[in-house]
């Protein structure tokens, strides 16, 4: 007779990394930079891909449509990923985001960032400069950037999520997240 926890393979246990934040603050440089150093899996923002495709100003009915984006794409990485993923954002950026510019979220969206919640978030702090492409909601106003910030700041708070906030250039930002990770693992 042989025991099932010899003979049972079982995936190893996926330790989640959301990479989040304001616009324009790195969030996808340092994404593909960690998923490359870690060689791992890792997922693109969701609100990106739905504005580059529908190439035009958002309303509040286009939460729903970004929010099932973003679970797809986190979906996908997941299944990838073997013992950790990084997310490039996730539903609790979605939340955010859908309070700052329309005042109010989705309930299914907010309980769902809630108990999809990662293990860890890399909040990229706003002391890098502002580079606007034309589709961003904000345009770099450093009150506009604060607010948002500190908005992140208060819903992790509020949700109990584990976060550290990078700071710096690009390179202190992906040599700080690494070694934060790092620990983790």
């Amino acid at each position: 007779m042989t025991d099932s926890s010899t003979t049972t393979q079982s995936r190893p246990v996926l330790f989640k990394v959301v990479v989040t934040g304001s616009e324009c603050t790195g969030k996808t440089t340092l994404v593909q930079a960690l998923a490359a150093h870690f060689e791992t899996a890792f997922s693109t923002e969701g609100a990106r891909i739905y504005l580059d495709e529908v190439q035009r100003p958002l309303s509040f009915a286009d939460v729903e449509p970004i929010a099932h984006c973003q679970i797809s794409l986190e979906g996908e990485a997941l299944e990838q990923a073997e013992n950790l993923a990084i997310l490039d954002t996730d539903l609790v950026s979605t939340m955010i985001y859908s309070r700052h510019y329309y005042g109010e979220c989705k309930k299914w969206i907010v309980d769902m960032a809630v108990s999809r919640m990662a293990n860890l978030y890399l909040l990229c702090d706003i002391g890098v400069p502002w580079t606007g492409d034309g589709l961003h909601r904000d345009q770099g106003k450093t009150e506009q950037r604060l607010q948002l910030h500190q908005a992140f700041i208060s819903e992790l708070d509020r949700i109990q999520a584990r976060y550290e906030i990078l700071s710096g250039d690009a390179d202190t930002r992906l040599e700080h997240a690494t070694t934060i990770i790092e620990a983790y693992l």
